[in-house]
């Protein structure tokens, strides 16, 4: 079949319609994906911050009034900042911390061996998609062991090399946690920032959540876009 010159550039030109077309329609589906599992996490996190609460106003009032002041400042985060497709790798470290000092709140810390490691050199500069690594510290002390005679422990680690996050979260379990909550009954929040990683940063991130003897682990690696490199692809 011989084609003209003038066809032959109105058949490529159509491709080219075609090819956009369906970049498009990817692209909204990537978005309508991201914002259902994104919208998600606010009725997970409300659910279990409001029994932690509920639970605590029967052990100590004070600390109960406490833990609801705390509950303000991360219900102001999900307010102005959780629809946000990114924010500063600050203000995800902020409502970290936040959300930390509320689960400490309703811990005995008497027993409980806590170390948090951030190094928050640089992070101002970085951006990163908002309820990304909340899932994994709620997982440690919503499953961390019970121990009577010995210290229950949680460590957190956060350092930026470069562009990229490195994300640990190790949480101490009993023998009856490991033979009967299997390492991949996570519930809702981790299968749902497991999507999230896979549809944000497709190739860009390494995920490694295990269990060893008495502890269970979860590592995470994100390449991070700077707030510059962000706001250049929206412009």
């Amino acid at each position: 079949m011989v084609f003209s010159f003038h066809e032959y550039i109105s058949l490529n030109e159509d491709k080219k319609e075609i090819s956009f077309v369906a970049k498009d329609l990817e692209r909204q589906n990537y978005i309508s994906k991201y914002e259902a599992l994104r919208n998600q996490v606010n009725p997970h996190f409300l659910f279990n911050t409001i029994n932690s609460i509920f639970v605590l106003i029967h052990k100590n009032q004070d600390l109960a009034s406490d833990s609801l002041a705390k509950f303000s400042e991360l219900l102001r985060y999900q307010l102005y900042h959780c629809n946000e497709p990114m924010i500063t790798l600050a203000k995800e470290v902020e409502y970290l911390e936040n959300f930390i000092e509320l689960e400490t709140l309703r811990h005995d810390t008497q027993n409980l061996d806590l170390q948090i490691h951030l190094d928050k050199t640089g992070m101002g500069s970085y951006g990163i998609a908002p309820f990304l690594l909340i899932p994994f510290v709620e997982n440690a002390f919503k499953h961390i062991s019970h121990f009577k005679n010995q210290r229950n422990r949680i460590n957190v680690g956060f350092e930026l090399k470069e562009n990229t996050l490195h994300f640990s979260v190790t949480n101490s379990r009993t023998m009856l946690q490991v033979a009967t909550e299997p390492i991949k009954n996570s519930g809702i929040g981790l299968a749902n920032v497991e999507r999230r990683l896979e549809l944000r940063y497709p190739n860009k991130h390494f995920l490694e959540i295990k269990q060893e003897d008495q502890m269970y682990s979860v590592k995470l690696k994100v390449q991070l876009e700077t707030i510059n490199q962000m706001q250049a692809k929206i412009a």
